[in-house]
This record gives C-alpha cells, sequence and structure tokens, in this order.
C-alpha cells in the first residue's frame, strides 16, 4: 500500500567547489582549469519503530547533499541506497551522515530503504527526487505571473 510522498523543505548552505582539470593524457595539452560553485544541501531524516522520516524528499541534480540519519529507536536499522552502494548500519541513538556528490543527468529517483531484519519495506523505505535546477525556478517564475 502507499501513502503520500510530501517533500520536506532541505537546509540548503552555500559552498564552492573546484573541478580542475590539469592534463589531457592522452593528447597531452593542458586543459583550463574551470571553477564551478555547487551548493550544499542536509537533509535530515529520523528512523524509528515507525519507519523513514520523511520518507520522501527532494535534491537537485548539481548539488553536494548530506544525508544525515539518526536512529531514534532501540535498534538496529540500516540505510541503503542501491544505485549509489551506499549501505550503512545504524546502531539505536546513533546518526550516521553519507554524501551524495554525482552529476545526475536530469531529473531522476533513487530509493533508499533498511534491509535489516524484520524492517517492513512498507515503512522502512522512501523516495529521493532528484530536480534540475533550471526546472526549479521555471516552476517559481511561472508562480509569480
Amino acid at each position: 500500500m502507499f501513502g503520500l510522498l510530501i517533500a520536506a523543505p532541505l537546509q540548503i548552505r552555500q559552498a564552492k567547489v573546484e573541478k580542475t582539470d590539469k592534463t589531457d593524457s592522452v593528447n597531452k595539452t593542458d586543459i583550463t582549469s574551470q571553477k564551478v560553485e555547487k551548493k550544499l544541501e542536509q537533509a535530515d531524516i529520523i528512523v524509528t519503530k515507525e519507519g523513514f522520516s520523511p520518507r520522501g524528499f527532494q535534491i537537485f541534480a548539481d548539488n553536494k547533499t548530506v544525508l544525515s540519519i539518526k536512529n531514534a529507536d532501540d535498534k538496529p536499522h540500516s540505510f541503503v541506497i542501491d544505485e549509489l552502494g551506499i549501505d550503512e548500519t545504524i546502531e539505536p541513538g546513533n546518526t550516521i551522515e553519507t554524501v551524495i556528490d554525482r552529476e545526475f543527468n536530469g531529473p531522476t529517483s533513487l530509493t533508499f530503504r533498511s534491509k535489516t531484519e524484520n524492517d517492513s519495506p512498507d515503512i522502512f523505505s522512501g523516495l529521493i527526487m532528484i530536480l534540475k535546477q533550471q526546472e526549479t525556478a521555471d516552476i517559481s517564475n511561472n508562480n509569480n505571473k
């Protein structure tokens, strides 16, 4: 049974990240350095005996996102995103952080879950929507008309 997916707001912090390619090893030519500014996002997730909260949220394709997952239960749980190779165990009362820092080719989604025994996939799973920056700007501009 599927419930309503509610996108939770994220704390967004500015950060500058530089990409530098020094030499093309095949052609032995210098490549100009390029600076790319990325925003740093943080998403806070809590896991209890009721499952993950929030069960869904949005991040942007060009940003670096820190996921902070706190286990507020008295039993261990895990946090898994198969598509990114993330597989972390979270002991009771502990918080782990993992980072999503990769380029996405447009909008997509990622599923997260707990693979801990006795954690039902119906409540111990969620969805991360990856949005393009421009799409969000277009939506907010259209709302102001």
